[in-house]
């Protein structure tokens, strides 16, 4: 038997699921058609490297490593909420990230941001992309609109305490 409650849940779910595929279509079109890149996607987020590592070997950021990294965030609207290089995240109402000691996936970043550190190697510069169910969801966090997709760009700088 089908109740009020489930059927608005379902709507729910379906309406949620449609925005976001609105906005995974979003930032393919932006990563193909304004940066002129290949789209690059793992476990729902999306990737553009700029310049990747030279330094031999490779070392890729793994679940459990300690990261530090510089970064420019925006929503895709964008307005940039947080940077790592100045206060504008305590302007903004949001909490900045403490460099230096971001472990990656501990639960301390946001899941999109999580996913896309894994992604880079010590050294590599480029972009993260990930619509809203990765991001903040459905809330407004400081100037960040509700449902919004995430950009972030970023250089790692540090991996286990070794520099780049």
């Amino acid at each position: 038997m089908v109740t009020i409650f489930s059927l608005c849940t379902l709507l729910f779910s379906c309406q949620k699921e449609e925005k976001e595929e609105k906005q995974r279509e979003a930032l393919v079109g932006y990563i193909e058609n304004t940066l002129k890149m290949p789209v690059d996607e793992k476990d729902g987020v999306y990737f553009v490297l700029y310049d990747t590592t030279t330094t031999m070997p490779i070392t890729f950021v793994q679940s459990g490593d300690v990261v530090e990294f510089e970064y420019v965030a925006s929503s895709s609207n964008g307005i940039i909420f947080a940077t790592s290089i100045d206060s504008i995240a305590v302007k903004n109402g949001l909490e900045p990230l403490r460099m230096g000691d971001v472990q990656v996936g501990a639960g301390n970043l946001i899941a999109g941001l999580d996913r896309g550190l894994q992604r880079f190697a010590l050294g590599d510069h480029g972009m993260i992309l990930f619509p809203f169910t990765l991001g903040y969801g459905e809330r407004q966090l400081g100037i960040i609109p509700p449902e919004s997709a995430l950009i972030f760009e970023i250089v790692v700088t540090k991996l286990n305490g070794v520099s780049r």
